[in-house]
């Protein structure tokens, strides 16, 4: 613990991370800091980012095998590109959203991070699928 001025600091690892925490959940739907009847300036977006963006998830929501967020990723999927997605539904029916997360987790891990990019204008992730 240090003390600066009249207030004491706790310095560790946690709050670190909350701080962290509550920075990216700052302005959103799951800000820590908002009360309940409290008025807040709105902030302005940073280019096409909104601040708040950032959602808080809980631990059992991280799937460790796949190493991701099954749900984040199939709503992200849902939102871009619904066309896209009720065609892999058409040829894979109920299998589909573990078909889809499976292929996903090893074309990450096979590409890393860059293997989502578009080879070319027209290519979607789905594409590759």
């Amino acid at each position: 613990m240090q003390v600066w001025g009249s207030g004491m600091v706790t310095i560790s690892e946690r709050t670190f991370e909350d701080a962290i925490q509550s920075a990216l959940l700052r302005d959103g739907p799951d800000d820590p800091s908002a009360r309940a009847g409290a008025v807040r300036e709105t902030l302005p977006a940073y280019g096409e980012n909104v601040p708040g963006g950032y959602r808080k998830r809980a631990p059992e929501e991280y799937d460790r095998a796949l190493c991701l967020v099954p749900h984040d990723v199939v709503d992200f999927i849902l939102a871009t590109q619904p066309k896209d997605w009720a065609k892999l539904k058409q040829h894979h029916g109920s299998e589909v959203r573990e078909r889809f997360l499976k292929r996903l987790a090893q074309e990450i891990g096979r590409r890393g991070g860059r293997g989502s990019e578009r080879v070319n204008k027209n290519e979607t992730l789905l594409d590759r699928i």
